[in-house]
């Protein structure tokens, strides 16, 4: 008895060291320090039906090759060339990496020497319907059991601007993240034009309302990208194009500003 002891104490450590933390669902597992990126950083995973996801956003400023990723600025606007964006403490206060990871525009996400650490990728546009058709398919999901009302089950417990509709992230945000997405209201960085003195500059906005991925895919051409967006006030996610160049008064994120990135493991 006293031979076989050993063997039992490791075998549990080894249980301890590299078991997963299962949630009620069994579909639903979080795996701590799932992946390193270039830079160190490091991320918990979670999965949720056959996929696994990050549980926070992407803050790397080297692609997968170590090639470093520019940083953007007030007049970075390029819809062909990889950005990232960092607030400073004036422009978000309440900016922390960990949190909000950093914003980027699109042809970052969809640069062909990958952001997404060696394994993982930005999502393409059906993995985001498949995610969405796989909440909506679970009751304890939906809220009221209404079609596609997941957005609460997605969305974190804290940062979320404070909403009196019934069934979104904004109102009894601590019953949100049922999923364990853990879906941050981060914002946009987009362009902002000054009607004074006629100067482009860049902008935080939408801090507490809104949290924006971009996809890999795009609609007509480059220029026309989609992402998933989930809002503080509305019960649905909304997986469409980020931006339509035939819409004039549409207010969504055009590709050269800055989103953020969820990276998706490989299958």
């Amino acid at each position: 008895m006293k031979k076989t002891m050993p063997l039992l104490v490791l075998s549990l450590l080894f249980l301890l060291l590299f078991t997963t933390c299962t949630h009620e669902n069994d579909n639903q597992q979080v795996i701590l320090n799932a992946v390193k990126d270039v830079d160190g950083n490091i991320y918990d995973a979670v999965r949720i039906g056959e996929q696994v996801w990050m549980k926070t956003n992407l803050r790397t400023k080297h692609f997968r090759n170590g090639s470093e990723i520019s940083k953007g600025d007030a007049e970075t606007n390029s819809m062909t060339d990889a950005y990232y964006y960092e607030p400073n403490t004036t422009e978000l206060p309440n900016h922390d990496s960990k949190t909000y990871g950093l914003y980027y525009n699109w042809a970052a996400a969809i640069d062909n020497r990958g952001i997404c650490p060696k394994g993982w990728h930005v999502p393409s546009h059906e993995e985001w319907v498949e995610l969405q058709e796989y909440v909506s398919d679970k009751s304890e999901y939906l809220y009221n059991n209404k079609p596609k009302s997941i957005a609460k089950a997605l969305a974190t417990k804290t940062g979320w601007k404070s909403s009196d509709e019934e069934g979104t992230p904004g109102l009894l945000s601590k019953l949100n993240n049922a999923t364990g997405f853990s879906a941050f209201p981060t914002g946009l960085w987009i362009h902002c034009w000054s009607f004074q003195n006629g100067v482009e500059h860049g902008s935080f906005v939408y801090d507490g309302e809104i949290a924006f991925f971009w996809s890999s895919t795009s609609m007509n051409s480059v220029f026309e990208p989609m992402g998933c967006e989930i809002d503080y006030d509305e019960k649905e996610i909304k997986l469409s194009m980020a931006y339509d160049v035939d819409e004039w008064a549409w207010d969504g994120i055009e590709p050269e500003e800055g989103g953020t990135i969820r990276c998706i493991h490989d299958k």
